[in-house]
């Protein structure tokens, strides 16, 4: 894997994942690297102290924990953002699978991330 711009953090964790898994790994890192143009896009067009937000469910990649909340908080950190509050809580949206597909378990909960443009 290469190309870890902006997610040195991370690189331990996506390994991990690519070690077990060769084709998750590639795409935890592809979905990772477009979260972050996405977010520095985001950052360039907000005003200064405007908000994003983002609410992500909790993931599981072939049996391994994976917080994809924590590497959302440390991109928007990164870029420039300040994280007024992070909240959790029980998953419910009933519309939407709660199992997303063989390489994951149920999600559980939902984590919103209040980023602030400084």
């Amino acid at each position: 894997l290469n190309g870890y711009e902006g997610l040195e953090f991370a690189k331990k964790e996506i390994q991990r994942v690519y070690d077990q898994d060769k084709k998750c790994g590639v795409v935890l890192h592809k979905y990772f690297q477009d979260m972050f143009k996405v977010t520095k896009n985001i950052h360039q067009c907000l005003k200064r102290r405007g908000h994003l937000i983002y609410v992500v469910g909790s993931s599981t990649i072939k049996g391994i924990p994976f917080r994809t909340d924590e590497v959302l908080s440390n991109i928007c950190k990164n870029l420039g953002f300040k994280i007024e509050e992070t909240l959790e809580r029980p998953y419910y949206a009933y519309r939407l699978p709660r199992e997303r597909n063989v390489q994951s378990n149920t999600i559980k909960q939902d984590v919103f991330i209040i980023a602030r443009k400084s």
